[in-house]
């Protein structure tokens, strides 16, 4: 007789109900995410109301899904559940919805608009005991970086960044406004197989300032450059 097969031991989130509960004001939203999970095979419950959104989530609930229209409105009452949370905010609520508190790194945020698939897809790697995305956004004061999508967030403005201008505003948000030197900017670019002409900083530093606007990199003359938190940066010094 054959020896029967091993049965790997079962995962934490494999041995946990797919049970998503979904809080949002925006009801249609809601059904057309609950739908989605529950063709997938989930156990959805939905807030019908404010206040059911801040009561205690069913006990079988693996992850929850909640507007964050909702939590800043019950802000500082909000408690919030004890479950990977998928957070659905705008350019205008994320960085108030990150100054609340120290969220969860399983927790996940998603910028609207947004498909129904994105929040399916983040409830299925939450479920899965995958990060939420919280460590790929970088920030010093009002302005908010996503690495994960590639893009500024800053007074509501959402602004899409690609390779260099990623890079170099990435380095000036992670310093917090400290001087970022000329020569670590030239290494930077260096990494990158650039040839540097006299001017290939410049360039690309008034090519990020297009980009999101002036005010926020100050230029010290032949030192470096520095992100501005207050947005009044005058060109030179």
């Amino acid at each position: 007789m054959p020896p029967a097969e091993a049965v790997p031991p079962a995962t934490a989130a494999s041995r946990r109900a797919q049970h998503v509960w979904i809080a949002s004001p925006d009801a249609s939203l809601g059904l057309a995410l609950g739908d989605r999970m529950a063709a997938q095979g989930w156990i959805v419950s939905h807030a019908n109301s404010w206040f059911h959104a801040f009561s205690p989530p069913p006990p079988t609930a693996s992850v929850q899904v909640i507007d964050s229209q909702w939590t800043l409105e019950a802000w500082p009452d909000y408690r919030p559940a004890p479950l990977p949370t998928v957070h659905w905010c705008d350019a205008v609520e994320l960085p108030l919805l990150l100054d609340c508190r120290s969220w969860p790194s399983g927790d996940a945020f998603v910028l609207k608009p947004y498909e129904t698939c994105q929040l399916a897809d983040w409830v299925e790697s939450l479920q899965a005991g995958q990060a939420g995305n919280l460590q790929a956004l970088k920030r010093c004061g009002p302005m908010l970086l996503d690495l994960s999508q590639g893009r500024a967030i800053c007074q509501g403005r959402v602004t899409p960044l690609q390779g260099r201008q990623l890079e170099l505003l990435r380095m000036l948000v992670e310093a917090q406004g400290d001087l970022v030197p000329r020569a670590q900017i030239e290494d930077q670019l260096y990494r990158w197989g650039e040839e540097l002409g006299s001017n290939a900083i410049d360039v690309h530093i008034h090519a990020l300032r297009r980009k999101i606007g002036p005010g926020w990199i100050e230029t010290l003359r032949a030192r470096g450059y520095r992100l501005c938190p207050t947005g009044d940066a005058p060109t030179t010094l």
